[in-house]
């Protein structure tokens, strides 16, 4: 089996954003607590709110998929206050991840992408599309997201296993002879 980059990383990015947006419009709908407490609310004091995990995660996701098709890279401000700022926010990076088909990003698959190796190198490195995206930026997609859905369901939204893995499961069929 060859890899796929488009199938292995740009699809479950697309779900991670789906599952984002399920979760935080269920969180949006919660009586149990009033909207500003459940966006101000951190797992420790020292952690980011949910307004940064869904900015990290929507940014990494798009950036991922613009470096994978040799796009510029874009970039959104951390400015979501809101619940329909969050929500505004997936819809419109899963439309620009859209713009992208799968013939292109799986036909740079031996392209490599050049990124700075830590935060104190200045000197782009080049890496395979794989490093990118299983080393860095699928475990952080998924890092915001599974913060984002601890946060809530700390916060006493209503938050099941079936409200995080629902929109990674759509695809999910089985075999036909």
């Amino acid at each position: 089996m060859t890899y796929n980059p488009y199938a292995s990383v740009v699809v479950p990015s697309l779900a991670a954003m789906a599952s984002f947006s399920n979760i935080l419009t269920k969180a949006s709908h919660h009586d149990g607590a009033d909207a500003s407490s459940l966006l101000a609310a951190r797992l420790y004091p020292d952690m980011k709110p949910i307004g940064f995990r869904v900015w990290a995660a929507t940014n990494c996701a798009a950036r991922l998929t613009a470096r994978l098709a040799g796009a510029d890279l874009p970039g959104w401000a951390d400015d979501l206050v809101t619940f329909d700022d969050m929500l505004a926010r997936i819809k419109e990076v899963q439309d620009y991840m859209r713009t992208f088909d799968e013939a292109t990003i799986n036909g740079r698959l031996k392209e490599p992408i050049y990124l700075r190796p830590d935060y104190q190198t200045e000197e782009l490195q080049p890496y395979s599309s794989e490093a990118v995206a299983f080393g860095s930026s699928l475990p952080t997609i998924l890092f915001h997201l599974t913060i984002a859905y601890s946060i809530l369901r700390s916060e006493g939204v209503p938050l099941d296993k079936e409200d995080f893995i629902q929109a990674f499961s759509e695809g999910y069929k089985p075999i036909t002879q």
